[in-house]
This record gives C-alpha cells, sequence and structure tokens, in this order.
C-alpha cells in the first residue's frame, strides 16, 4: 500500500468519525457541551450542511483509495479542503472568531487545525507524483513473448 493511501484512509476515517457524524446526528443541545456555542435553530441547517460536505469529501478519498484511477482527483481533493480548512481555521483561531467559545471547543479547532495542516502537507508530499501524473504507471512490457502474465494491480 503507497503513503498516498494510507494519508487519504487515514484522513477520510477521522473526517467521517469526528466530522461528518458529529456534524450531522449529534443533537444541537450537546454543543454548548462541548465548548461550542449555540447556535439559532435556522443556523443548525448550516451545521448539517457542512456534515453532508464532509461526507461527500470523505467518500471521494476512500473511492480514490481504493481506485487507482480515481486517486489523483482524491488526492487533489484532499489537499484542497485540507488546505483550505487550515487556513480557515489559523484564522479563525489566531484572530479571534472564536472568543465566544468553552476552552475544549477552541483546543478541539486547535486540535483540527494542527491535524488539517499535517495532511495537507503529508498529501502534497505522497501526492505530488500522482498529481503531476508521474505515479502508478502500467506494467512493463513482459520481457520475452512466452511470458504471458497478467500486469499485477497497482496496489
Amino acid at each position: 500500500m503507497t503513503w498516498l493511501r494510507k494519508v487519504l484512509l487515514i484522513k477520510a476515517v477521522l473526517t467521517l468519525v469526528f466530522w461528518v457524524l458529529p456534524l450531522l446526528f449529534l443533537p444541537a443541545g450537546l454543543f454548548p457541551d462541548l465548548g461550542i456555542p449555540t447556535w439559532t435553530p435556522a443556523a443548525n441547517v448550516f451545521l448539517r450542511l457542512l456534515g453532508g460536505a464532509y461526507l461527500a469529501i470523505a467518500l471521494v478519498e476512500i473511492w480514490g483509495f481504493i481506485d487507482s484511477v480515481h486517486r489523483r482527483s482524491a488526492a487533489l481533493l484532499g489537499l484542497v479542503s485540507s488546505s483550505v480548512t487550515s487556513i480557515v481555521l489559523c484564522r479563525d483561531i489566531f484572530y479571534g472568531e472564536l472568543w465566544n467559545w468553552g476552552l475544549f471547543g477552541w483546543a478541539l479547532m486547535l486540535l483540527w487545525l494542527l491535524l488539517y495542516t499535517l495532511f495537507a502537507i503529508a498529501l502534497l508530499v505522497t501526492g505530488l507524483p500522482t498529481l503531476l501524473g508521474r505515479a502508478e504507471t502500467s506494467a512493463p512490457a513482459p520481457t520475452s513473448p512466452s511470458d504471458v502474465r497478467p500486469p499485477l494491480p497497482p496496489y
């Protein structure tokens, strides 16, 4: 298994467990217990939509993990989503946008800033050959006509 596949899988699983499930299914009344301020009922729809967007991103990353044909798209999507998430969290944390968040909520966002920054770096390092179209080439041609074995799968 390539490092790119490992990074895609780890990122997708962590996103599903710690972003998608809570954003889609956590009752809105529990967000204050996590140090995240209460939103109005009308604003809660944006939390659920964010969960749906992260679900789509995680599914593309899983699809790229499984299918080598789509790995380039998954690496690009993972890189862009991790980079943008890191930039938004950095701005919100260090420019005081989370002033009304509790300590646990603030620490949680700081942890996600660090993780998504690491994911962006890891996807850039491990996925650069794939993004440039130089990775996972087809198997070399058989050396002799009697060697009729099929090529190995790309994983």
